[in-house]
C-alpha cells in the first residue's frame, strides 16, 4: 500500500511524480502567525457568487467562490453537460461556515482533470501557506483500481514573469520554483497541511504576485467513464512564524480540549492533576483575544461565544510552571 506525503517542500513536480513509490507519511499542521501582512482573498471561502450561464440545453445556475477562477478550458464542457465544474460550495458540519468543494467529473467523455486558481498582489513573503484539506480519491478506486491525485501548487512572481491565462494557468503549467502540497491517497477528514515558502525569503527578488493553482487529475485511466473524485479545501492563510504546531503538540498529551471544532464553549482538563493558572487564546494575527486567570482547579470550561469563526491557538499554563498549547477551530 502506498503512503501519502502531505507536504512537499521545494520539490519539482516531475521529480515528485517519478518518486511516487518512495513517498512517506508526513502529517504536518499549522502554526499561529505573528503577523498577517498578506491576506489571501476569500481564503476561508465564505463568499460565493451566483453565476447564470447558457448550457447545452437550458440555462444553468451555479456558484463560484469570489476572487477564485475556475479555468474554463477544462471546466466549461463539464458545466455544460452536468452542471458540475471544479469549484462548488461546501457547507458540511466540518467546515467553518463554507468551504470549497473540488470535483473532478467528466461524465461520458475521456477527460481526466480539473483546474482552478487564484492570483493576487502580495509583496510580503511568508514562511508557509497553510489550510485544511480532505480528499475522496476516485469513486472507482476500490472497484477497478482507478487513481486520482490532488495537487496544490504555490509560487511568487514578479510583474514581468507572472503567468497569464494565455500563458498556461488553464493548462496548470507549474513553474520550476513552485512549492507543492500533493496527495494520491484519500484523506478521510479535514486535515491541516502546510506548504513551505521559505525558499522565497531573502532571494533579493522583488515579488509582486502570489499564485495558487489547484489541480485534480485521474492518473491511470482504466475506464472510459471515469466517474468522479472530490476534495474539500478550507481556511487557507499565510503564516509568518517559523514555529511548527508539530512541536507544540508534543507536550499536549496530558490535556483534553474539546469539542473541536467548538461553537459556544471549550472544556479543558489537565489529566495530571496540576491546577490551571492561566488560559490565553490567540487569533491568526497573533493577537491575544482571551486572557483568563485564577482558575484554581485542574479542569474548567471557557465561553468562546465572542470569537469570530476561524482558527485559534489555546495556551494553558499550570501552577507547576508548565505550558501546553493546542489549536482549535471556532465555528
Amino acid at each position: 500500500m502506498r503512503a501519502t506525503q502531505l507536504t512537499i517542500h521545494g520539490e519539482n513536480k516531475l521529480h515528485k511524480l517519478a518518486s511516487r513509490a518512495l513517498v512517506t507519511v508526513t502529517f504536518l499542521s499549522i502554526s499561529i502567525s505573528s503577523q498577517a501582512q498578506c491576506p489571501i482573498p476569500n481564503g476561508d471561502f465564505e463568499n460565493f457568487d451566483t453565476i447564470v450561464a447558457a448550457g447545452m440545453v437550458d440555462t444553468m445556475t451555479y456558484e463560484l467562490p469570489q476572487d477564485w477562477i475556475e479555468s474554463p478550458i477544462v471546466n466549461i464542457f463539464s458545466r455544460w453537460v452536468s452542471g458540475t465544474g471544479f469549484f462548488n460550495r461546501y457547507s458540511g458540519a466540518d467546515a467553518n461556515g463554507n468551504a470549497l468543494l473540488l470535483t473532478r467529473s467528466h461524465p461520458g467523455v475521456h477527460l481526466n482533470r480539473n483546474i482552478g486558481y487564484i492570483r493576487f498582489e502580495c509583496t510580503d513573503v511568508p514562511t508557509k501557506l497553510t489550510g485544511r484539506v480532505k480528499f475522496s480519491g476516485s469513486s472507482n478506486r476500490v472497484s477497478i483500481g482507478q487513481e486520482d491525485d490532488l495537487t496544490i501548487g504555490a509560487f511568487f512572481s514578479t510583474t514581468s514573469d507572472t503567468l497569464t491565462v494565455a500563458e498556461g494557468l488553464n493548462q496548470a503549467q507549474f513553474p520550476l520554483r513552485t512549492k507543492y502540497f500533493f496527495t494520491d491517497t484519500p484523506i478521510d477528514s479535514l486535515t491541516y497541511f502546510e506548504i513551505d515558502l521559505s525558499d522565497f525569503i531573502g532571494t533579493g527578488v522583488n515579488y509582486q504576485y502570489f499564485t495558487v493553482i489547484i489541480e485534480m487529475q485521474m492518473i491511470n485511466p482504466l475506464n472510459a467513464y471515469p466517474e468522479w473524485a472530490t476534495a474539500v479545501l478550507d481556511d487557507l492563510q499565510f503564516e509568518y512564524s517559523s514555529a511548527s504546531i508539530k512541536d507544540i503538540e508534543e507536550n499536549q498529551s496530558t490535556f483534553d480540549v474539546y469539542p473541536n471544532p467548538a461553537q459556544n464553549e471549550l472544556f479543558i482538563t489537565n489529566n495530571d492533576g496540576a491546577k490551571i493558572s492561566l488560559i490565553e487564546i490567540i487569533d491568526q494575527s497573533g493577537r491575544v483575544v482571551v486572557n483568563e486567570s485564577n482558575f484554581d482547579q485542574h479542569s474548567t470550561s471557557l465561553s468562546i461565544d465572542m470569537l469570530s469563526t476561524g482558527m485559534y491557538l489555546l495556551k494553558v499554563s499550570t501552577e507547576d510552571g508548565n505550558q501546553h498549547t493546542h489549536r482549535f477551530v471556532k465555528k
